[in-house]
């Protein structure tokens, strides 16, 4: 029988109540109606899991359901992506990865709208460009919380493999905010960056970082 209730796939944002959930919705850029720029808008849903099917991570579908409570009115139906079953494929930065901002350009922490490329495009490496949407930033910066970026990886978590063999892995996904010319924002560069950058051609990143790896 065909149902007219809603159905949204997003992520889990928290987990603290072992029958309830905190789902954010996809992010989508619109257009600001005043100050004429492009801004993200999220929306957080509070959903039922009363057999505890996710945890915070895990991109799921959720569905409309009867009132189960004052806020509730969503079940989720199933876990699309389990963090614990990719294991260490999670750390490939993807669609709504958090990434830390390694430059003084006023950002400190981005999530990932999308890797530039191709339009099949789903993960992103060390010296590929994302657009971004900035979730934490400083007080009295240029660039503020909500605003929409482009930024280039500069270290990861996820395990480089290099052609003498080796393999490099990072303690955090981070990335600088560049402009369109690929130029950094900032004047400073904040912890080691990954030498694969020197061959996509970033040598202002490279100069500017403290260490290259």
């Amino acid at each position: 029988m065909y149902s007219h209730r809603k159905i949204i796939i997003g992520n889990v944002v928290s987990d603290k109540n072992e029958r309830f959930r905190v789902i954010e919705e996809k992010a989508r850029v619109v257009g600001h109606p005043l100050y004429k720029k492009l801004i993200e808008k999220t929306v957080k849903y509070h959903v039922s899991d009363p057999k505890g099917i996710s945890k915070v991570g895990d991109l799921v579908k959720i569905q409309e359901c009867r009132p189960i409570s004052k806020t509730i009115r969503w079940k989720i139906l199933e876990v699309v992506s389990s963090r614990e079953k990719e294991g260490e494929w999670w750390n490939l930065i993807r669609q709504y990865t958090r990434l830390k901002v390694a430059d003084n350009s006023g950002a400190k922490v981005v999530s990932v709208i999308r890797v530039i490329g191709s339009s099949n495009r789903k993960y992103g490496y060390v010296g590929d460009r994302v657009v971004v949407t900035v979730k934490q930033a400083a007080p009295a910066s240029a660039i503020k919380k909500g605003s929409v970026e482009k930024g280039v990886i500069v270290r990861t978590n996820f395990p480089i493999k290099r052609s003498d063999g080796s393999r490099i892995r990072f303690g955090d996904n981070a990335v600088v905010i560049i402009d369109d010319e690929g130029n950094p924002k900032g004047t400073r560069i904040f912890g080691p960056v990954s030498r694969e950058l020197r061959e996509r051609g970033y040598m202002k990143i490279i100069s500017l970082a403290p260490e290259v790896v």
